[in-house]
């Protein structure tokens, strides 16, 4: 069956994004894709944007369009645009960037000759702005073969934030996580996890927006000091895959001070990846004590709240007395006192900013061009040697 036998669902989800929206919805009609629908779902936003989604679902037959009636967040969006879709194929676009000609047609055809179930793009081009002439680019380089799940831990690691895949995978995959801020980065680890292959489609361009009027949902979840702690909420559906040493290494870490770009738990995962430590090998055995923190997860995610906190105490007795385990322990005290699950997260969120001092923040602003975030930190690193 040829390319443009199948439909694509383009699913952008719209946040106060009336400046950059327009041009994201043009790069839709230069795919070269015969059959494809564009889905806007408006999450709460507060400027024009809801309108403007109305003109341009009048001007395109091509566009449907949804609106959330308070903001629900990234992950919770981008499900309900997909579950809307009609498509055989999705691709999330956020409402800041674009692609470039011919992207989705090009990586469409990639995915039907590798029999693959998403493919994601080779270049990403940060820009300033409105200025997309003056960009950095970043490539995923692994051509040669599919991506697997410590592919994440490279450094540089793959990026699969925006990508194209079919909606049984999506589906297979349950979706992108609601309960924390980073929505995509947790939904690539789900989707490698439950064993969708993924290629990278060599030539295909994808445009990022790294200075825009207003801030992306990672951008928000960083500069509020929560880097460490969305990472940890990313990681738990994969516990079962990590070593003894990482297991320790998430237990014990200081998942609400130790969250900047340069000091983090995603940081600490990818030095014991480097060193081999970060997976658990055929041979070896999950030690009793992260056995039982693993199994106070799983009962947790169950809604065993009681099961859960028996295994929390357990690893208290244990030794394990690290920030995480008393994260889980809030969470399940949440979930005890009747908490709807699906607020739990944005509770305990609430409680632990009224008990803990902020960590400083090092970086005013998150940045998405890397480049420019490793001179901000080499700045600041100098200022600490002098001051």
């Amino acid at each position: 069956m040829s390319t443009n036998s199948y439909k694509v669902s383009i699913v952008i989800p719209c946040y106060n994004s009336s400046q950059t929206l327009e041009e994201a919805v043009n790069s839709c009609f230069s795919q070269g894709l015969d059959h494809f629908e564009i889905i806007m779902i408006d999450d709460g936003s507060t400027d024009e944007t809801p309108r403007l989604m109305e003109t341009l679902a009048k001007k395109h037959k091509e566009i449907k369009v949804f609106f959330n009636k308070e903001n629900k967040g990234g992950g919770a969006t981008r499900n309900i645009g997909i579950n809307a879709a009609d498509g055989e194929f999705i691709c999330c676009l956020d409402s800041d960037n674009y692609f470039t000609p011919n992207s989705l047609h090009q990586m469409v055809s990639h995915l039907i000759k590798k029999s693959a179930d998403g493919v994601a793009f080779h270049e990403r081009r940060f820009f300033n702005g409105n200025n997309p002439n003056r960009y950095t680019s970043l490539f995923n380089t692994v051509l040669d073969r599919s991506i697997n799940i410590s592919d994440l831990f490279t450094d540089p690691n793959i990026l699969l934030d925006n990508f194209l895949f079919t909606k049984k995978s999506f589906l297979k995959t349950q979706g992108y996580p609601e309960h924390h801020g980073f929505d995509t980065q947790g939904f690539e680890i789900r989707y490698l996890s439950a064993g969708n292959i993924v290629y990278i489609c060599p030539g295909s361009i994808f445009y990022h927006r790294q200075v825009g009027k207003n801030q992306s949902y990672f951008e928000r979840e960083y500069n509020a000091g929560n880097f460490s702690l969305n990472y940890y909420l990313c990681i738990e559906d994969i516990l079962d895959l990590f070593s003894n040493t990482a297991l320790k290494t998430i237990t014990i870490f200081d998942i609400f001070k130790k969250t900047t770009l340069n000091d983090n738990l995603f940081v600490a995962l990818k030095i014991l990846h480097k060193k081999n430590l970060l997976f658990r090998k055929k041979s070896e055995e999950i030690d009793e004590s992260m056995q039982i923190f693993i199994q106070a997860i799983e009962t947790y995610k169950n809604q065993n709240y009681d099961k859960s906190l028996d295994y929390l105490r357990v690893c208290l007795k244990n030794g394990l007395s690290g920030k995480t385990i008393y994260y889980n322990m809030l969470r399940v005290a949440k979930g005890l006192s009747g908490t709807e699950k699906c607020l739990i997260e944005k509770e305990v969120s609430l409680l632990i900013e009224g008990m803990l001092t902020k960590p400083e923040i090092l970086y005013k602003k998150y940045y998405r061009n890397p480049f420019l975030n490793r001179i901000i930190s080499a700045v600041f690193n100098l200022r600490q040697k002098f001051s």
